[in-house]
């Protein structure tokens, strides 16, 4: 079991996140591959979750960015798919999972993007939430001040599940203290997102 991710660092350094395989922590994509990826490579069935995510996943402006989420898309549609799924070699089943924030009041994860955090940079951390039933536990708080990242976001607004707070980082600091009952994750953006694939 892991601590809330926003107390994390409380507990622990460097985790090993189960069930991924521990193999999978040295793996990597190239970015020529990555850029080769369009929305058009989305292998859901779900027509739905194609319309949505694709249109989320083309706003990205970096080609790299836009092959990994593909890639993420495409996992999360075949890890979720059927299950549980026969293991290889044995008669063995993979009994674990994705796991999501439990469903509990207090299971809200706040992802935290600053005046210079872009929506590339945002994209792969939301887009896990944003394409599972975990989509209505999950709000994007951002600088009022980042006007681009705030544009961008004028597509995903148009969804009512999803939940956009324009405050400063002090207001959202506070704000997850006065109510920290109500959040299970506190995830900051770091400028310039994903340079290692």
């Amino acid at each position: 079991e892991f601590p809330p991710r926003k107390s994390l660092d409380t507990y622990t350094k460097y985790p090993v996140v189960v069930p991924s395989s521990t193999p999978a922590y040295d793996s990597s994509f190239k970015v020529e591959y990555l850029q080769s990826l369009t929305s058009a490579d989305v292998e859901s069935a779900d027509g739905e979750l194609n319309n949505y995510a694709r249109s989320a996943i083309d706003a990205a402006q970096d080609g790299a960015i836009r092959g990994y989420c593909v890639e993420i898309l495409n996992y999360i549609s075949n890890a979720t798919e059927t299950n549980p799924k026969r293991g290889f070699g044995t008669d063995r089943t993979a009994v674990w999972g994705l796991q999501r924030p439990p469903l509990l009041d207090g299971g809200l994860t706040s992802i935290r993007c600053d005046n210079n955090v872009s929506y590339d940079d945002m994209l792969p951390v939301f887009l896990p939430f944003y394409v599972t039933n975990a989509r209505n536990q999950v709000e994007i708080s951002v600088d009022p001040n980042n006007q681009g990242l705030l544009s961008a976001l004028k597509g995903l607004q148009a969804d009512k599940d999803v939940l956009i707070k324009i405050e400063d980082s002090d207001a959202h600091a506070n704000r997850m203290k006065d109510e920290a009952n109500r959040y299970y994750n506190v995830v900051p953006i770091s400028p310039g997102g994903l340079t290692d694939f």
